[in-house]
């Protein structure tokens, strides 16, 4: 039953994380040198209480963990949505798999991860790739632009499943990763 399951708190570097899973994002962005703030700050959205995950700095975007996006309540999303447009940034999805594919209850493969905009449009085609123009690693919408910048985010692979070399690194890294019980 998965409601039953209770995520377990986890430190890395330096940090408590609510769960292993948003542990692991962190250890995937700090492989890619995405600077991060890990819950900087909560909000109250019109009567609803929230904490978001990641804040990027430089992308100005947040980053919200979500065990998985197919199951993902009304709730949740409405959360997102105001806190886009609360705070007049994009807010993408990411997702238990640690990949760039993930599948919807209905066996579909999708590529990339949710997104919701300050203007209450949300997607699917968002995923992780390299920026020529910032020269680094950036979160953002395929064939839009990514946040904190006024152009698009370029991959070198294309927008494949076959990612940047160091973005596959990464996910490997991420989904790896050991944390001593001591620390949890």
């Amino acid at each position: 039953m998965a409601g039953d399951i209770k995520p377990i708190e986890t430190r890395y570097a330096g940090c408590r994380f609510r769960s292993r899973l948003e542990a692991r994002w962190a250890v995937f962005m700090d492989e890619l040198g995405v600077p991060y703030a890990y819950e900087p700050e909560a909000y109250n959205l019109d009567g609803m209480a929230y904490l978001p995950d990641f804040w990027l700095p430089r992308q100005e975007c947040w980053v919200e963990v979500k065990p998985i996006l197919c199951s993902l309540s009304d709730r949740e999303f409405e959360l997102c949505r105001r806190l886009a447009k609360a705070t007049d940034r994009l807010v993408f999805m990411v997702t238990h798999e640690l990949w760039p594919i993930t599948k919807t209850k209905a066996g579909e493969v999708t590529e990339g991860f949710v997104w919701v905009a300050p203007d209450g449009s949300s997607g699917d085609m968002a995923s992780w790739g390299w920026c020529e123009r910032c020269d680094e690693f950036v979160i953002g919408t395929w064939g839009l632009h990514h946040p904190g910048g006024d152009h698009p985010v370029h991959d070198e692979m294309g927008h494949d499943p076959e990612h940047h070399p160091e973005i596959l690194r990464a996910y490997e890294i991420a989904r790896g990763k050991r944390f001593d019980k001591a620390a949890a």
